[in-house]
């Protein structure tokens, strides 16, 4: 898992990997390569890249988009949302959310973070379980329902903002 803020002119060139991966794109526009072609997406946009599907992403002009990425290798537990999910098309599996919606992957994905950041008991299938819910959510948005989301009101913009900084610190210490 990362959350990182791409800045101009970097890219993560074409590649592909042995497992699953959802993007969300925020706070800016960024462009990204799927299915062989370059798409610009706006921000609140999700992307559903399966295994062995070639992707990029490249931060063109003053692009400074911030990318939630949630690299998962399937349990038996989350094969039913992921099948329905990757029945369609490469690109139908690119999805523009509403402002709640993206604040709600955002809320899940910190749970997942805090899951994994802390040695506790049974942080794995908590995890684990964020995730699952996290993919039936997708699961609805992509079916167009009305899905209510299972957040409190929201986050504070201040927790976000320390997130983010401790969270940039943490890839600066870790790229050292």
């Amino acid at each position: 898992m990362r959350c990182s803020v791409a800045s101009s002119g970097t890219s993560c060139d074409w590649h592909s990997h042995p497992f699953e991966e959802l993007t969300l794109v925020t706070d800016d526009k960024a462009t990204i390569g799927y299915c062989g072609q370059k798409h610009q997406l706006e921000p609140n946009t999700l992307c559903m890249y399966r295994r062995g599907e070639h992707h990029g992403e490249w931060c063109l002009g003053q692009q400074a988009p911030r990318f939630w990425v949630v690299h998962f290798s399937a349990s038996p537990e989350c094969d039913g949302p992921i099948a329905q999910l990757s029945e369609a098309p490469p690109y139908e599996r690119i999805w523009r959310l509403s402002a709640e919606q993206g604040e709600t992957f955002k809320w899940y994905f910190l749970q997942m973070f805090n899951e994994r950041a802390q040695d506790r008991s049974q942080s794995s299938m908590a995890e684990s379980a964020w995730l699952r819910l996290l993919l039936v959510l997708i699961l609805r948005w992509a079916q167009s329902e009305n899905a209510v989301p299972l957040t409190p009101a929201g986050i504070h913009a201040g927790v976000m903002r320390l997130w983010h900084l401790v969270n940039a610190t943490f890839w600066q210490i870790g790229r050292a």
